[in-house]
């Protein structure tokens, strides 16, 4: 279910981090649940963290992340200059998806994300931005790529 609300805070939070430097990235696939998170780690030891809004919720909610374009590490160390989300949500007889697109630059490089979230259609399968201040994901089971 598409909640415009939540695609307004997602994008306030990631505007104010333009111009602030990420230092980590991390991606956490868990191909047995379906679900995927993401998580920067800034300068100033701010975390966001991307994550299926009803996702670990037990219900028939799966946010996967489908596709990264671009170098992560083009990310790290630079100032970010571009940090965008847009959603797309289709609906069919057997339940509700969402496309989540992110779209992150620096001077390096630039990186899109593709998430897609399923559902029965009772469930949120759009993905929240949360800022954390403390680091989330444990590094041992992820991708992890630090300055």
């Amino acid at each position: 279910m598409f909640n415009e609300d939540l695609f307004t805070v997602n994008n306030q939070r990631l505007s104010k981090k333009i111009g602030q430097i990420i230092k980590s990235v991390t991606v956490q696939n868990n191909d047995k649940t379906r679900e995927s998170y993401l998580e920067f780690i800034f300068e100033d030891n701010q975390t966001l963290l991307f994550a299926g809004c009803d996702a670990g919720c037990g219900n028939e909610v799966f946010t996967n992340i489908k596709d990264i374009c671009g170098d992560l590490n083009d990310l790290i160390g630079s100032p970010l200059l571009i940090a965008e989300e847009r959603s797309q949500t289709s609906k069919d007889n057997v339940g509700e998806g969402t496309w989540t697109f992110y779209e992150f630059a620096t001077n390096k490089g630039s990186v899109s994300i593709s998430w897609m979230g399923e559902s029965n259609g009772f469930y949120s399968e759009k993905i929240d931005v949360l800022e954390c201040e403390t680091p989330f994901l444990k590094k041992t089971k992820s991708i992890d790529l630090s300055i």
